[in-house]
């Protein structure tokens, strides 16, 4: 990634959770719930600024007890100028916004989200969109195996060796998801396409590459925008090998940035 002094402050994170715990009718695929025994709360964190190595954060002992890892999580929030998770959108996000309303913590300052899983989805037919499987179809590794449902309620209870093996699993997971997004990126801000709203250009100025902020980019040719009825630039990242769309050298009202 680009030096952060200059660059944004780009946020990989992951959450883990304890399960919701429930009364129920029916069988193990419909368990028809007739009444909450337990809400589910925040149990860890970990996350990654631009190339750092992962952190982690677990929340305090004691059932319920998040308070201290939501703040946690928020003052992340707060601090990223991006903030990358998979799934994040449908569920980390919305997971820690529950909770920090629920113990009163003011939201943080507006970020740009940016949801693997989401540009897994627009762009590529894949076996399967989990994080495990997107990275082990692409080489990239796979997560820590651990002993499934086992290890969430040992770490509920406490157990110290418990907590160590949520730590690896947690971190491995921010690795992958740093290694994943930076594979799938120049497909990110496709010319033409919806893309996220993630521009680096505001950080690295207007003749850098809007996906990774890079200064050294080449125009490789030129097309005709129909619905503009202007002709523009192709412009490739050496980079990240993103494209990006510059209007043409000379065109009235050239300001030079890429679209």
């Amino acid at each position: 990634m680009s030096d952060t002094s200059t660059g944004p402050r780009m946020l990989y994170w992951d959450i883990e959770t304890a399960p919701w715990q429930a009364e129920g009718w029916g069988k193990k695929w419909d368990p028809r719930i007739i009444e909450f025994l337990e809400y589910g709360y925040a149990l860890s964190v970990s996350w990654a600024w631009n190339d750092e190595p992962p952190q982690f954060f677990h929340k305090a002992k004691g059932k319920w007890n998040d308070k201290s890892l939501i703040k946690k999580i928020v003052s992340l929030l707060d601090e990223a100028d991006v903030a990358i998770a998979h799934n994040g959108d449908k569920f980390d996000i919305r997971e820690i916004n529950a909770r920090a309303l629920y113990h009163r913590i003011p939201p943080p300052s507006p970020y740009i989200s940016i949801d693997t899983i989401k540009i897994a989805r627009t762009h590529f037919s894949l076996p399967s969109y989990k994080l495990n499987d997107i990275s082990d179809y692409y080489g990239l590794g796979q997560k820590v195996v651990h002993t499934g449902i086992d290890l969430w309620h040992r770490c509920i209870k406490g157990d110290p060796e418990a907590w160590e093996e949520m730590r690896s699993y947690n971190d491995k997971d921010v690795e992958l998801l740093r290694d994943v997004y930076n594979l799938m990126r120049p497909w990110m801000n496709r010319p033409g396409k919806a893309g996220t709203k993630f521009n680096a250009q505001q950080w690295y100025g207007a003749y850098s590459c809007p996906t990774c902020g890079s200064t050294d980019t080449r125009v490789r040719k030129e097309y005709y925008v129909r619905t503009k009825a202007t002709w523009r630039h192709a412009v490739l990242c050496m980079s990240c090998k993103a494209w990006a769309s510059l209007k043409r050298a000379g065109d009235v009202g050239d300001d030079g940035e890429y679209r």
